[in-house]
């Protein structure tokens, strides 16, 4: 198994990074472009409490709090539209997921690092190895409470796979518990997709990349080895399509892409993980969202620019 970072590609997808002013933004992008890293703001420095503890900021206060920040918005060449990017040179903590785990392990006093400790410990034992293995999120910048999920890293496909493979066995036999109800609706509605309930639920279920061990959501995140280098696209409008899926080997990647067949338009991706992993190859899907022109003179259509995809959706014909 190779891992995707390297010298030549310090930053990968569900890293995070500190800024000099007190936010700390989620990396969604593999890399710098232009000397600057994508990320979504997730926390922030508490101004008010002595400690520097961090404080979650939802997606719609991170969009606030961004808005008249000319520093942290920047025009993506590649994805046709603003997004937010932080300067490197602003960055002052890198925090990586592969030295998450060891952290996790070495913390068994907390349910939630307890936990976190017992899953990456049966993950490694059935043979992802452990510089393959991250976690991510609040267990990874140490601010997670009782009510915190817990989120894995696995770097490659190889390891993301045999991950899934262990979760499904676990649901088989009693070792790992599916979503309740009330978690499920929780997870739909923050999530806020166009899909209802039942819709969503029948999608996400046979991911096979979220559990619940000892009353504890963990989710299971594949960061890909190589990562092919997007065309830039020029964006032609919105679009709604009905296509059969060619190839969905990829549906896991940062982003999700899934081949089709469709006269013009040749792909379907998407950077948000509602969307990951939704359809499989041979089923034929119903999609929404932006129609790009890429410079080969094919089209693909990029479903949702942020966690939330407004408007967009992506859904198996049943």
């Amino acid at each position: 198994m190779n891992h995707p970072r390297s010298e030549k590609r310090r930053f990968l997808p569900r890293d995070y990074v500190a800024t000099d002013d007190g936010f700390v933004f989620a990396v969604v992008g593999y890399d710098a472009e232009s000397s600057r890293v994508l990320g979504n703001l997730r926390y922030r420095s508490d101004p008010d409490n002595a400690n520097q503890a961090l404080e979650k900021v939802p997606s719609d206060a991170s969009k606030r709090l961004l808005r008249d920040r000319d520093d942290y918005l920047w025009h993506c060449p590649r994805r046709d539209c603003i997004l937010p990017a932080i300067p490197v040179d602003r960055v002052v903590t890198h925090f990586k997921p592969e030295d998450g785990v060891a952290q996790i392990l070495g913390s068994p006093e907390h349910l939630i690092s307890r936990t976190a400790g017992q899953i990456a410990t049966q993950l490694l034992s059935g043979g992802i190895p452990h510089t393959h293995l991250g976690i991510t999120g609040s267990l990874l910048l140490g601010c997670y409470s009782v009510d915190s999920d817990i989120d894995f890293v696995l770097y490659g496909r190889e390891a993301f796979q045999r991950s899934r493979a262990w979760l499904q066995n676990g649901l088989l036999d009693g070792e790992v518990d599916a979503l309740t109800e009330t978690q499920w609706r929780t997870t739909w509605q923050r999530r806020g997709c166009p899909l209802d309930l039942e819709e969503y639920r029948w999608h996400e279920a046979r991911k096979y990349n979220k559990g619940i061990v000892e009353g504890v959501r963990f989710d299971l995140n594949l960061v890909q080895e190589q990562l092919l280098d997007p065309l830039p696209g020029r964006k032609l409008g919105v679009e709604e399509i009905e296509v059969s899926v060619k190839d969905a080997s990829s549906s896991f990647d940062w982003p999700a892409t899934y081949l089709v067949d469709h006269p013009t338009i040749r792909l379907l991706q998407t950077f948000t993980a509602t969307y990951f992993g939704q359809a499989e190859a041979g089923e034929r899907v119903s999609a929404r969202g932006n129609i790009e022109l890429l410079a080969d003179g094919s089209r693909r259509m990029i479903i949702g620019d942020d966690r939330e995809a407004l408007g967009h959706y992506l859904r198996v014909k049943r």
